[in-house]
């Protein structure tokens, strides 16, 4: 081999060296980036399944307190509660305003 030849060979090789070793950092680097991605959607996820888990809690809690408030032992109470607030009316002595049958309401 001439010289020319063996220093084409060795600038190539220092070339195929230079281009290996940036292309293994960058594929490093995207595979950092791609774990550090993987473990903070992790972590976000665990985070929504504790607030989905605790709004399931709190729907339950105010489901039973709901079910007790519409019991009807409660509903008989707040009826004699709410008792004397109204008046009894005898069903002869309401009136009717009649409106015309092809009106409904004027403006």
């Amino acid at each position: 081999m001439n010289r020319r030849s063996c220093q084409n060979s060795k600038k190539e090789t220092k070339n195929f060296w230079a281009y290996s070793f940036f292309t293994i950092l960058a594929m490093f680097a995207a595979a950092m980036l791609q774990i550090s991605n993987y473990i903070h959607q992790s972590t976000l996820l665990g985070d929504l399944e504790k607030n989905v888990g605790a709004i399931t809690v709190e729907n339950d809690n105010f489901e039973v307190k709901l079910s007790q408030s519409n019991s009807l032992a409660n509903f008989s109470q707040y009826a004699a509660a709410q008792a004397g607030n109204y008046e009894k009316v005898d069903v002869a002595a309401v009136r009717y305003v009649h409106a015309p049958s092809e009106q409904l309401a004027k403006k």
